[in-house]
């Protein structure tokens, strides 16, 4: 299926559609999508599912999200307005790695201002 969504946005792209971000919900949240995308020279954005089959870097230690999440929780450090933390993390695409950054939101239905 991601095969799928990348032809479509190889598709978008051909007909001049100019975008930076490609916008996908949990379903294409991979990091193989990421590493497409920024193959293709654009930005992924998507809602990460609560999986323990992804595993990021974080400060050395593989985790799956929700153990990141317990890790930043316990943290001392602050949380912000419209979202709890947002660290750097790598994770391994075909042995290489690769850095996200990951926002951990509060509140979804906040309007929010770009």
């Amino acid at each position: 299926m991601n095969d799928v969504a990348l032809e479509l946005v190889d598709s978008a792209l051909d007909a001049g559609i100019k975008a930076h971000y490609v916008l996908f919900d949990s379903w294409y949240t991979s990091p193989h999508m990421f590493a497409e995308l920024l193959k293709r020279g654009r930005y992924g954005i998507g809602v990460l599912k609560k999986s323990k089959k992804v595993y990021f870097r974080y400060r050395g230690r593989q985790m799956d999200v929700k153990t990141l999440y317990d890790v930043l929780r316990r943290s001392k450090w602050p949380t912000k307005g419209r979202y709890l933390h947002s660290p750097i993390v790598t994770f391994d695409v075909s042995g290489q790695m690769m850095p996200v950054k990951l926002v951990f939101v509060t509140k979804r239905d906040l309007p929010t201002t770009i």
